[in-house]
């Protein structure tokens, strides 16, 4: 498929699923999406990249249930956080699909319409979300090998830990591909 039609087809579902209310059909949809991730044979890199996504999910299911008016268990409020958990989660699989199934030099081409530095400025951060959850398992891992326990209940000493170097090491990488860039003389257009 052309990475325009891609592209056009990503804008329409994006747009349909956030105006949508109905969690039955969201569901659906994302079923659906979950479906031609299963016919592409890209699950396996999907379900490894959705692990941090999914707990952001909970977290809203959660907060939604117990925060919704009168601030007590309310089943309207779970099916809220649900409704809002499944949308994200729905956008979030259309997105990989996208940027999964799609060079690099397809998706410049699929923003062609757009200026020529924002379409850069769009490939290259789609292109940066799997290189954040590359570096994130690392940095997971090497904290989990100096001991750092994740059970705890203190979120600061578990997180911190992993969003100081993650942070870090996202702005080394954008730093070397911003002097690689203007090394190969970029200047737009």
């Amino acid at each position: 498929m052309k990475p325009k039609i891609k592209l056009m087809l990503l804008i329409i579902f994006s747009i349909f699923i956030v105006f949508l209310k109905d969690l039955l059909v969201i569901s659906v949809l994302f079923l659906s999406v979950i479906l031609v991730l299963l016919l592409l044979k890209i699950q396996s890199e999907f379900f490894e990249w959705i692990k941090p996504i999914l707990f952001v999910c909970v977290f809203i299911v959660i907060l939604q249930t117990f925060t919704h008016f009168p601030f007590r268990f309310s089943v309207e409020g779970m099916i809220f956080g649900i409704s809002v958990s499944m949308r994200l989660l729905t956008l979030l699989t259309l997105v990989f699909t996208f940027t999964s199934t799609t060079k690099s030099r397809e998706i410049l081409e699929a923003f062609s319409f757009l200026p020529y530095e924002v379409a850069i400025m769009l490939m290259l951060s789609l292109r940066f979300i799997p290189l954040v959850r590359d570096n994130l398992t690392k940095i997971i891992n090497a904290q989990k090998a100096r001991g750092l326990n994740f059970r705890s209940l203190n979120i600061f000493k578990t997180y911190f830990p992993i969003l100081v170097p993650i942070f870090v090491k996202s702005l080394e990488g954008s730093n070397h591909l911003a002097l690689a860039m203007e090394s190969r003389g970029f200047k737009g257009k």
